[in-house]
């Protein structure tokens, strides 16, 4: 009987402490979201735009997965391919400019947030790591995650997901 006791107790937890992980996760795909509409143009996405995900970008954090996301940020952008970057936790615009290039920081797709709007609107963001943000066919963010040593297969699925 006692066994019985701590097994429901456990499946409570568990469930309770799922549910909650969940409304933080909605939470933050929620402001994002928001977040991204300020920036962007509502119309843009009316008009066809054919955006797959999200990549925020900071200036400082782990220096590797930064290096990982802003090689790919060059990549995406010369071929293209269905997704926007947000560049944040800017020290110096000028030496963004002169680290990626006019070319790139300058691009349609590239967003420069000299202003920290986007961490300062969701502050459940870790603001070390590199994060994406995915789209569904109905243009709506469904989930995210975290370019970081745990997790050394998100750039894969990035690309998994714009082939789509």
């Amino acid at each position: 009987m006692k066994i019985y006791y701590y097994f429901q107790l456990a499946v409570v937890f568990f469930l309770t402490a799922c549910g909650g992980k969940n409304q933080e996760g909605n939470s933050v795909l929620n402001t994002f979201s928001n977040t991204v509409d300020t920036i962007f143009k509502k119309s843009e996405f009316e008009n066809g735009t054919n955006v797959k995900a999200y990549v925020v970008i900071p200036n400082t954090g782990c220096s590797g997965c930064i290096s990982s996301a802003e090689t790919l940020l060059k990549t995406y952008i010369t071929r293209k391919l269905p997704v926007r970057f947000l560049l944040t936790s800017i020290n110096s615009y000028k030496v963004l400019k002169m680290k990626l290039g006019d070319s790139i920081v300058l691009n349609k797709n590239v967003y420069a947030d000299v202003n920290n709007q986007i961490y300062k609107t969701n502050d459940s963001l870790l603001q070390y790591y590199p994060v994406i943000f995915y789209m569904d066919k109905s243009k709506r963010l469904t989930k995210y995650e975290y370019v970081e040593p745990d997790n050394p297969d998100a750039l894969s699925h990035l690309y998994q997901h714009v082939k789509m």
